[in-house]
């Protein structure tokens, strides 16, 4: 008897700690889809390279980004935009992938040497639909 009711307690337990826990995992999945690197932030979006640049320019156009330039390498593979924002140079990178989808990096640079990470990943987040 004593057996059944530490059993009832433990499983009483973990049903009222598991949607915290599954919760958490799912925030953590969200989260992880997009990674900050030194100067900027990276992403995958699940478009191939073609899509994913016509939403890049759309999204560079709405935040306001100026002067965009275009550099197309590798046969179309990979796409670069570079652009002014105010004082904030921008630049975003499209790759393919080998498994599909196109990695999106992106960064802005204020000044000569700091990098506004929480921008570049608004970016990257909105590119990817993050």
């Amino acid at each position: 008897m004593k057996g059944n009711t530490i059993l009832k307690l433990v499983l009483a337990l973990a049903l009222f700690a598991l949607p915290g826990c599954i919760a958490a995992a799912a925030g953590a999945g969200a989260a992880a889809g997009i990674h900050l690197t030194s100067q900027g932030a990276e992403g995958v979006a699940s478009e191939g390279v073609a899509a994913v640049a016509t939403r890049a320019r759309s999204v560079m156009a709405a935040e306001g980004i100026t002067g965009i330039t275009v550099e197309n390498e590798e046969s179309g593979t990979e796409r670069e935009y570079r652009g002014m924002k105010g004082e904030m140079e921008v630049h975003v990178k499209l790759e393919a992938r080998d498994g599909g989808g196109t990695l999106v990096r992106a960064s802005a640079r204020e000044g000569t040497v700091e990098w506004n990470k929480d921008y570049a990943r608004t970016l990257v987040a909105r590119i990817t639909g993050g």
